[in-house]
Formats: structure tokens, C-alpha cells, sequence
């Protein structure tokens, strides 16, 4: 009996690790912005929010939209299927893709909000993620907490 329930728990915390380590390093994706208005705004692809980890998409389209007088204004798009993308810079749209939106001045103060398709060639099918942020008064990005 005692090693029964020692196996029921070893089994239980071997499934426990293996969700954690799907959940946490899993084939989603983290958009993360960075660098400063006057540099450029750049964003760069994780395996996700905690695990840091470059990832690679096949990007798809990519939507910038700037909160004004309470709706979501488009200041910059493009849609295509680009090679294995790990950054973009605002405004410099990726080899293949086409330009919808050019892109519009970032302001300091402005509330933002990117959405990027990945668009792999394999079972897993097409993913997005947005991600909402501010300039802050040096026009450095900082995402809202989720």
C-alpha cells in the first residue's frame, strides 16, 4: 500500500513538471517591446513572458494600434508570410511583407497595442499574440500588466 501511494505521487508530480515545463517553454509566443522612440521600437519574439527564450515566427501579419478618445486607430500594418522573423523594427516592414498602413509618428504617453501572427508550415496552425504598452515619458516601452 505505502508503495502504491509513493507511485501514485511520483506520477503525479512527473505529470505536474511536464505541464509546467509545456506551459512555460511552450510553442506560444511573447511579443516583447523595446528600445526608445528615438533609437526605434523594436519587437522581439519569446517562447513566452517568463521563459525569455528567442523564438523564431514565420510572421504573418502585424497590426500597431494607438489608443485614442476611447476606440483602437491603426498607425501602422503589413500582411504576408515572412522567413523565420526573431525582431521587427516599428515601421520597417518584413522582406515579403506588403505595407496596409503606413506607419505613423510614435508619441510618448501613447497606449499601444501590437498583435503578430505566426504562420507555421506544420499541423500547429496559425497563433497570434497581443500585447499592450505605453511609452513612458523617455519613449521607452512598458507593457501593461496582464
Amino acid at each position: 500500500m505505502v508503495q502504491e501511494i509513493g507511485l501514485v505521487q511520483f506520477n503525479a508530480i512527473v505529470c505536474g513538471l511536464i505541464v509546467l515545463i509545456l506551459t512555460g517553454c511552450s510553442s506560444s509566443f511573447w511579443v516583447r517591446p523595446e528600445g526608445q522612440i528615438e533609437k526605434g521600437v523594436s519587437f522581439s519574439f519569446r517562447r513566452s513572458q517568463e521563459c525569455n527564450q528567442p523564438r523564431e515566427l514565420f510572421l504573418g501579419d502585424i497590426t500597431v494600434e494607438k489608443l485614442e478618445n476611447g476606440s483602437w486607430q491603426t498607425v501602422w500594418s503589413t500582411t504576408g508570410i515572412a522567413g523565420r522573423e526573431s525582431r521587427i523594427t516599428y515601421g520597417i516592414s518584413p522582406l515579403f511583407h506588403t505595407e496596409v498602413v503606413p506607419p505613423q509618428p510614435l508619441k510618448s504617453g501613447g497606449r499601444y497595442r501590437i498583435t503578430v501572427w505566426d504562420m507555421p508550415p506544420d499541423w500547429v496552425g496559425p497563433s497570434s499574440r497581443t500585447v499592450i504598452f505605453t511609452l513612458d515619458e523617455m519613449g521607452i516601452p512598458v507593457v501593461d500588466p496582464i
